[in-house]
Formats: structure tokens, sequence, C-alpha cells
């Protein structure tokens, strides 16, 4: 990854795949953070805020996920289907943000 980032420069989509480094390393921390300065450069970088997203409901922190997931939908020009299909979004929807993130999203 450096030596990519020696060439292309400041490109944001090297801080998610540092980012995935950082969290295999077991370092969630740093790899949020590094997602975060993503957005903070390329605020439509979609694999930034669906590494977040990950995170947030692996932590069960669903205030962030709903946020994430009503910037994804509004900016990102993501959609996103049937949750109940994703074990990932088990317990999310069993959540009061999931009923907020239903009220709240884009409507199409």
């Amino acid at each position: 990854i450096d030596r990519i980032d020696a060439v292309v420069s400041a490109d944001p989509y090297l801080l998610v795949l540092r980012a995935g480094v950082a969290q295999a390393e077991g370092k969630s921390d740093a790899a949020r953070m590094l997602c975060d300065q993503a957005l903070v450069r390329e605020p439509t970088l979609l694999p930034a805020a669906d590494a977040l997203l990950t995170d947030a409901l692996q932590r069960k922190d669903f205030k962030t996920a709903k946020a994430l997931m009503l910037k994804m939908e509004r900016t990102m020009s993501f959609t996103f289907g049937p949750l109940d299909q994703s074990p990932a979004f088990t317990e999310f929807l069993q959540s009061p943000q999931y009923l907020e993130f239903e009220k709240e999203r884009p409507r199409r």
C-alpha cells in the first residue's frame, strides 16, 4: 500500500485498504479512524462507509449504523435491499434505530 500511495498520492481509497489491514490485525480503533479520514477526503466513498457500517453492526452501535445507512442512501446512491436476508442485520432489525431508519430513509 505504501508503494502505491507514493505513486498515486492521497487517494482516500488507500486509507480504506489500510483500514482493512488494521482490522485484520485487531486494531479496530485504528481501522475506524482510517475510514473516517477517507470519508473526510471523499464523502461519497462507499467502501469506507460500508467498512464503518460493518464495524458498527458488530459492536452493536446501532445509532452509528443508522446514521451511516442514511448517509449511504442519501449521498452515495446506495439502496439497501431486504435487511432481513442478511445475518449481519439481525440484531439491528430488533432495535429502535431500525424503526427510525425506516421512517427517515429516502423514498424511491
